[in-house]
Protein backbone atom coordinates (compact mmCIF):
# COMPACT_ATOMS: atom_id res chain seq x y z
CA UNK A 1 0.00 0.00 0.00
CA UNK A 2 1.39 3.31 -1.20
CA UNK A 3 2.31 6.01 1.66
CA UNK A 4 -0.78 7.87 -0.28
CA UNK A 5 -3.41 5.43 -0.48
CA UNK A 6 -2.66 4.48 3.13
CA UNK A 7 -3.19 8.42 4.56
CA UNK A 8 -6.58 8.32 2.62
CA UNK A 9 -7.52 5.22 3.85
CA UNK A 10 -6.28 6.13 7.82
CA UNK A 11 -8.17 9.51 7.15
CA UNK A 12 -11.32 7.68 5.94
CA UNK A 13 -11.17 5.33 9.09
CA UNK A 14 -10.77 8.26 11.07
CA UNK A 15 -14.11 9.76 9.97
CA UNK A 16 -15.26 6.13 10.64
CA UNK A 17 -14.26 6.20 14.12
CA UNK A 18 -15.42 9.33 14.99
CA UNK A 19 -18.81 8.79 13.67
CA UNK A 20 -18.79 5.36 15.88
CA UNK A 21 -17.83 7.32 18.79
CA UNK A 22 -20.79 9.49 18.62
CA UNK A 23 -23.43 6.13 17.96
CA UNK A 24 -21.59 3.40 19.91
CA UNK A 25 -24.46 1.17 19.58
CA UNK A 26 -25.00 1.54 16.49
CA UNK A 27 -21.43 0.78 14.89
CA UNK A 28 -22.03 -2.30 17.06
CA UNK A 29 -25.43 -3.00 16.21
CA UNK A 30 -23.43 -2.79 12.49
CA UNK A 31 -20.75 -5.41 12.72
CA UNK A 32 -23.93 -7.69 14.76
CA UNK A 33 -25.55 -7.89 11.20
CA UNK A 34 -22.60 -8.12 9.09
CA UNK A 35 -21.34 -10.48 10.78
CA UNK A 36 -24.75 -12.70 10.96
CA UNK A 37 -24.32 -13.60 14.76
CA UNK A 38 -26.39 -16.52 15.70
CA UNK A 39 -28.57 -17.34 18.97
CA UNK A 40 -25.68 -19.94 19.63
CA UNK A 41 -22.87 -17.14 19.27
CA UNK A 42 -24.74 -14.62 21.31
CA UNK A 43 -23.29 -15.10 24.65
CA UNK A 44 -19.92 -14.20 23.15
CA UNK A 45 -20.46 -11.47 20.92
CA UNK A 46 -22.27 -9.56 23.79
CA UNK A 47 -18.96 -9.98 25.49
CA UNK A 48 -17.31 -8.62 23.25
CA UNK A 49 -19.66 -5.85 22.08
CA UNK A 50 -20.17 -4.96 25.46
CA UNK A 51 -16.21 -4.21 25.79
CA UNK A 52 -16.49 -2.52 22.11
CA UNK A 53 -18.92 -0.55 22.92
CA UNK A 54 -16.82 0.88 26.65
CA UNK A 55 -14.09 1.47 24.24
CA UNK A 56 -15.50 3.39 21.51
CA UNK A 57 -16.80 5.55 24.19
CA UNK A 58 -14.02 5.88 25.86
CA UNK A 59 -12.19 6.80 22.89
CA UNK A 60 -14.16 9.67 22.37
CA UNK A 61 -14.19 10.92 25.33
CA UNK A 62 -10.23 10.65 25.48
CA UNK A 63 -9.86 12.52 22.13
CA UNK A 64 -12.11 14.90 23.39
CA UNK A 65 -10.30 15.67 26.51
CA UNK A 66 -7.02 15.37 24.79
CA UNK A 67 -8.08 18.37 22.40
CA UNK A 68 -9.63 20.39 25.09
CA UNK A 69 -6.96 20.11 27.95
CA UNK A 70 -3.79 22.28 28.40
CA UNK A 71 -0.69 20.34 27.08
CA UNK A 72 1.30 19.62 30.61
CA UNK A 73 4.00 22.39 30.62
CA UNK A 74 7.44 19.77 31.73
CA UNK A 75 8.82 16.93 29.92
CA UNK A 76 8.26 14.49 32.89
CA UNK A 77 4.07 15.77 32.92
CA UNK A 78 4.44 15.18 29.47
CA UNK A 79 6.05 11.77 29.49
CA UNK A 80 4.01 10.87 32.57
CA UNK A 81 0.73 11.71 30.24
CA UNK A 82 2.25 9.25 27.32
CA UNK A 83 2.47 6.46 30.00
CA UNK A 84 -1.46 7.28 31.14
CA UNK A 85 -2.36 7.25 28.05
CA UNK A 86 -0.91 4.16 26.62
CA UNK A 87 -1.76 2.07 29.65
CA UNK A 88 -5.32 3.03 29.16
CA UNK A 89 -5.22 2.08 25.46
CA UNK A 90 -3.44 -1.28 27.07
CA UNK A 91 -6.33 -2.19 29.04
CA UNK A 92 -8.94 -1.52 26.24
CA UNK A 93 -6.85 -3.92 23.75
CA UNK A 94 -6.21 -6.76 25.99
CA UNK A 95 -9.92 -6.71 27.20
CA UNK A 96 -11.10 -6.42 23.40
CA UNK A 97 -8.54 -9.17 22.66
CA UNK A 98 -9.81 -11.77 25.25
CA UNK A 99 -13.62 -11.37 24.59
CA UNK A 100 -12.03 -10.98 20.71
CA UNK A 101 -10.74 -14.01 20.36
CA UNK A 102 -13.81 -16.17 22.49
CA UNK A 103 -16.08 -14.87 19.74
CA UNK A 104 -13.33 -15.49 16.88
CA UNK A 105 -13.55 -18.99 18.40
CA UNK A 106 -17.26 -19.57 17.74
CA UNK A 107 -17.09 -17.83 14.13
CA UNK A 108 -17.95 -19.96 10.96
CA UNK A 109 -14.94 -19.32 8.26
CA UNK A 110 -17.12 -16.99 6.47
CA UNK A 111 -17.67 -14.97 9.68
CA UNK A 112 -13.73 -15.38 10.46
CA UNK A 113 -13.02 -13.25 7.28
CA UNK A 114 -15.18 -10.64 7.97
CA UNK A 115 -13.95 -10.33 11.07
CA UNK A 116 -10.50 -10.45 9.66
CA UNK A 117 -11.46 -7.33 7.33
CA UNK A 118 -12.91 -5.35 9.89
CA UNK A 119 -10.16 -5.98 12.53
CA UNK A 120 -7.49 -5.19 9.31
CA UNK A 121 -9.34 -1.68 8.27
CA UNK A 122 -9.62 -0.52 11.96
CA UNK A 123 -5.72 -1.54 12.51
CA UNK A 124 -4.58 0.82 9.36
CA UNK A 125 -6.08 4.05 11.42
CA UNK A 126 -2.76 5.86 13.14
CA UNK A 127 -2.90 6.32 16.58
CA UNK A 128 -4.22 9.23 18.18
Amino acid sequence: MNHMHHQEFGHHNMAMLAMSARHPKGTVAFYRAELAITAAQEPQWTAFATVLGDAIVAMHAANVQMATAAVPATVPERMDATVADLTAALGTAQALAGTGRALYAVLTPEQRLLADGFWTHHQSAPMP
